[in-house]
């Protein structure tokens, strides 16, 4: 681990994380931070560990084996195959002259980085120790932290982490009291307790980030993950991210102009993931966007997520296509207007099918989120989610996921499940093995998510991830267990077969028949030019 000079503060986070683009949270508090004259330095710990490792463990950071490192019998044997490599992180931290360390923490991190918070603690009991994001945003969520490192932690960061972040590390620098820090959850008289931000800024006053102090070539992918809005205009009952920032704000079309411009110039990078919850949260500043890229005359790359809608016209997705927009995922969810009604979804089906068939007809590659199992579908509600797919085949690209609904803590559905005619949760994986009255339990859920991937299949619709492997982590005998990684090694590299049945092959013979056809006329016109230019010419000599 490289030596750490910063003084005020470093910013990192843990595994497991994705490996494609640096982490876009700690880049934008990275650079804002700089900017107010705070000293920073950020290290992507999980980046390290992933190369740090030999190959025979990386697949340990697929997205179906997350939950390995937070079921506690696979992650104190995670722990062990990491132990070189936290020890010479937290020798690294310990070591340098930053007064405060922050982590960026989201599921399944929790385990890994209260671990690494015992560590840093017990060798540098007068570091500030602060956390930050989505994990942080719940009580639910932050129990974990609570009760496993209750005094080894100064402050949790709520929701947006710019202003609140530099204002704990304001105060450390003056020294005064973290306590009662806008933003913030801190220890008053041992009792944890949140003071609000009233106001956030506007996002044009926010430094976009440059990425200073990151090893780009170092990541996989060849994109930059971009950000042009904050906030939901919908309010869905299964999501929380409505509830973490309120409200929804976009940047001006300019501003994110500057920002492309510049990592194209500084970085060589022409291609990027809008990564906003709904890229479409005002279609007019989408389109001053995209008439912006298209003036500019620079040849961008980026796709991004939206929301079906009625004020999209067919013009504005060609005006995407023409500004570099090449793929949308689209959150379609459901094929009936009822559960879509019930998720408090603000489209219809008519939408979400205009919107689709809309962004294909511009030539953008279409990708779509499909969520089964709702609290309250009938066998009704999912034929017509299957008959969605069948009759919007050809406008379909991709599903990016088939998913059975998971509560997620924070949300409408969890707050208030006897509203959705949930039963008491179990103790044990409750946000997946949740059931309603109705019969509405895990093996009907996991049953149409099956039928529906066999759909795709059947059809030639590619499917790129469910969460049908859901506990896979919990299968292992105890002899397994006692055999460490080599006993968990087979059930890591187990992945769910999600390849898409070859097209058929009287699809192709057609495609060859009609070809040859064309290529016959073709000559067939040629010779008769040729014969009649050969008969003027004997006819008519000199002609």
């Amino acid at each position: 681990m490289e030596k750490i000079s910063a003084r005020d503060i470093l910013i990192t986070t843990v595994p497991p994380w994705g490996l494609e683009n640096p982490p876009l949270g700690l880049a934008f508090l990275s650079e804002y931070l700089r900017a107010k004259g705070v000293e920073v330095e950020v290290v992507d710990f999980n980046l390290c560990s992933y190369q740090d490792l030999g190959p025979e463990y990386r697949m340990l950071w697929h997205v179906e084996n997350k939950n390995y490192w937070s079921y506690p019998d696979t992650f104190s044997i995670i722990l062990k195959i990491l132990e070189e490599e936290i020890d010479s992180f937290v020798q690294a931290i310990s070591s340098s002259p930053a007064r405060m360390v922050g982590f960026s923490v989201v599921d399944p991190k929790e385990r890994l980085t209260i671990e690494i918070i015992k560590r840093v603690r017990k060798q540098s009991p007068d570091k500030k120790i602060v956390l930050g994001g989505p994990a942080c945003s719940t009580e639910e969520q932050r129990r974990i932290f609570i009760q496993s490192v209750p005094k080894d932690i100064d402050a949790m960061v709520v929701g947006e982490g710019e202003e609140t972040l530099f204002e704990l590390v304001d105060r450390l620098k003056k020294r005064k009291s973290l306590q009662g820090t806008p933003g913030a959850l801190t220890r008053v008289r041992g009792q944890w307790k949140f003071v609000s931000r009233s106001r956030f800024p506007s996002l044009d006053s926010i430094p976009y980030p440059t990425y200073q102090g990151f090893k780009l070539h170092q990541y996989l992918g060849r994109t930059l993950l971009v950000e042009w809005s904050r906030g939901c205009i919908g309010q869905c009952s299964f999501c929380k991210n409505w509830r973490l920032v309120r409200g929804y704000r976009c940047r001006s079309a300019p501003h994110i102009m500057e920002e492309l411009i510049y990592h194209y110039q500084k970085n060589r990078v022409s291609e990027f993931t809008v990564c906003d919850p709904v890229l479409n949260g005002n279609p007019g500043t989408l389109k001053e966007i995209c008439e912006h890229i298209i003036h500019s005359g620079y040849r961008f790359r980026w796709s991004g997520e939206l929301t079906p809608s009625s004020r999209m016209p067919r013009t504005l997705f060609t005006l995407m296509r023409e500004a570099g927009c090449f793929k949308l995922q689209i959150g379609v969810e459901s094929g009936s207007d009822r559960v879509l009604r019930l998720m408090q979804k603000i489209y219809t089906v008519r939408d979400a099918e205009n919107t689709i068939r809309n962004a294909r007809k511009a030539g953008i590659t279409t990708e779509i989120f499909l969520l089964i199992g709702y609290p309250g579908e009938r066998d009704e509600d999912f034929k017509m989610t299957t008959q969605f797919i069948k009759r919007n085949r050809k406008y379909i690209h991709t599903i990016k996921s088939i998913n059975t609904l998971h509560l997620i803590a924070g949300t409408d559905l969890y707050e208030k499940p006897r509203d959705y005619g949930i039963l008491p949760l179990p103790e044990k994986d409750w946000h997946y093995m949740w059931k309603t009255a109705d019969g509405n339990d895990y093996s009907l859920r996991s049953q149409r998510a099956r039928q529906i991937l066999d759909l795709a299949r059947d059809l030639g619709i590619e499917v790129r991830e469910t969460n049908l492997s859901e506990g896979k982590e919990q299968d292992f005998s105890l002899q397994d267990l006692s055999r460490g990684w080599e006993g968990v090694r087979a059930n890591v590299n187990i992945l769910q077969r999600l390849k898409i049945k070859p097209k058929k092959k009287r699809s192709l013979f057609r495609f060859v028949y009609i070809l040859s056809m064309l290529l016959a006329t073709l000559l067939a016109d040629l010779y008769l030019w040729i014969l009649k230019k050969v008969r003027r010419t004997v006819v008519f000599p000199g002609g």
